[in-house]
């Protein structure tokens, strides 16, 4: 694909930091599976989008699911999500793509983190399909196989599905390895 095209193409990017010291599981999609929990907090309720819970009794390894819409909602969230624009929170993408029915053709991952050997990329995308209260059959994505040597931003790695794009819908699942105190951009490409 030529960045003449890409740049015509849809896109929504998300800054993501594991806030804590170990390896965790976060997904980005969470297929069919409720993940909304109440939360109080200083007399206020809040509805949070991060709960694993389905996943995990499914038979996914999930430890928290993206959300970015209550985040300052700060001790009950792993992992700090931030949408680069207003307009493109995580729950406005995920609703946007299942109604219509986006394919993703390239995931690029900007690893943030100032760590020089890009850990983060030592580790697994899955990607999945959902059925009712189980897990699909998942595929695998090895990030390591993407970093491209003769690149000179060794910190970007970028995975084109152009041939076997990633369709969005209410059954995809997707749930990607992070380092513990990792931060990284990660650009979804839509056609």
């Amino acid at each position: 694909m030529n960045q003449a095209n890409e740049s015509l193409r849809a896109s929504v990017s998300f800054v993501v930091e594991n806030k804590s010291e170990e390896q965790k599981r976060l997904a980005f999609l969470a297929g069919h599976y409720d993940t909304l929990k109440a939360v109080v907090k200083d007399d206020k309720c809040y509805i949070l989008r991060n709960d694993a819970s389905a996943l995990v009794a499914a038979g996914y390894q999930c430890d928290e699911v993206a959300d970015d819409y209550n985040s300052n909602v700060d001790d009950q969230f792993t992992f700090k999500v931030s949408a680069k624009s207003p307009r493109s929170r995580m729950v406005d993408v995920n609703n946007y793509v299942r109604n219509t029915n986006q394919r993703v053709v390239k995931i690029r991952i900007t690893d943030l983190s100032g760590d020089t050997t890009h850990e983060l990329f030592n580790h697994e995308i899955e990607i999945s399909g959902s059925e009712v209260s189980a897990k699909g059959s998942s595929d695998y994505i090895q990030m390591s196989t993407f970093v491209n040597p003769r690149n000179f931003q060794q910190n970007v790695i970028e995975i084109d599905l152009e041939d076997d794009k990633l369709l969005l819908d209410e059954t995809t699942v997707m749930i990607m390895n992070v380092v513990g105190k990792g931060k990284f951009q990660i650009d979804f490409i839509l056609d």
